[in-house]
């Protein structure tokens, strides 16, 4: 039986190198995360909780 790999979600960064998400994980993390943006009481409350998913999104690293 074949193994099955993972779909991943790839970002390049400025030195070159090539970070790795599965997929699932970012879902997860997003759905998890989504309800707090939406109720946020204000237009710049909703930014800034998306700016901390975006930043934790691009700190993770799996590989």
């Amino acid at each position: 039986m074949r193994k099955k790999v993972p779909y991943r979600v790839c970002q390049c960064m400025p030195d070159g190198t090539v970070t790795q998400m599965e997929a699932r994980l970012l879902k997860e993390l997003v759905n998890r995360e989504i309800h707090p943006i939406r109720c946020a009481s204000s237009c710049g409350r909703k930014a800034q909780k998306g700016l901390m998913l975006g930043d934790l999104c691009a700190e993770i690293h799996l590989g």
